[in-house]
């Protein structure tokens, strides 16, 4: 069997773009929260530390949340499961007692913020996700034009009864809305 090479070179920014897409894809489709989440944060990573690099205001403000002298303990916690997932060398027999898939969910979120302030495009996933998102978790927004439009377009759906596999088919559709919207 062949193996193919990509043509293509690919930075960091690319790469952080390519995970970054699939995890939204992987997500809309409700995949394994453990392979979202592997995929999720390594593209998060990528964009932490290029903002971490530059000093993007977008990585500062989420470090402003923080409290002085906890960063640390934050970053072990938000950094745990995406550790467990990729090694096994300090804790062979250990286990892991599940995911909150809203941490996958907010672990896209931030990726998202943090490529857009490094100066990358958003792309149709990116965008699906993010009105996904802002659907789901209006409370979390300020207030203004963009909030109250999707409030508006939200009183003609009720999601508040769908289950977890019929929300991510929203985003799934949404997404796919997007790309045929878009021209050729």
């Amino acid at each position: 069997m062949k193996t193919q090479k990509f043509a293509e070179s690919f930075n960091k920014i690319k790469i952080a773009e390519i995970q970054i897409n699939t995890s939204i894809e992987m997500l809309f489709e409700n995949k394994h929260p453990v392979s979202i989440h592997t995929v999720a944060s390594a593209g998060f990573r990528i964009v932490r530390d290029l903002a971490e690099l530059k000093n993007i205001e977008e990585y500062i403000q989420i470090k402003d949340h923080i409290k002085t002298g906890m960063e640390k303990e934050f970053w072990k916690y938000i950094n745990r499961p995406s550790n467990y997932f990729k090694h096994a060398d300090k804790d062979p027999e250990k286990t892991f007692d599940g995911i909150d898939e809203k941490v996958n969910e907010f672990t896209i979120l931030w990726a998202i913020r943090i490529y857009r302030g490094l100066g990358g495009q958003l792309s149709v996933e990116m965008r699906g996700f993010l009105a996904w998102f802002m659907c789901l978790y209006p409370d979390l927004m300020t207030d203004g034009s963009l909030k109250a439009l999707i409030q508006t377009n939200m009183n003609q759906v009720n999601t508040n009864n769908f289950s977890r596999a019929e929300l991510l088919s929203v985003g799934n559709i949404s997404v796919k809305n997007m790309r045929g919207s878009l021209p050729t």
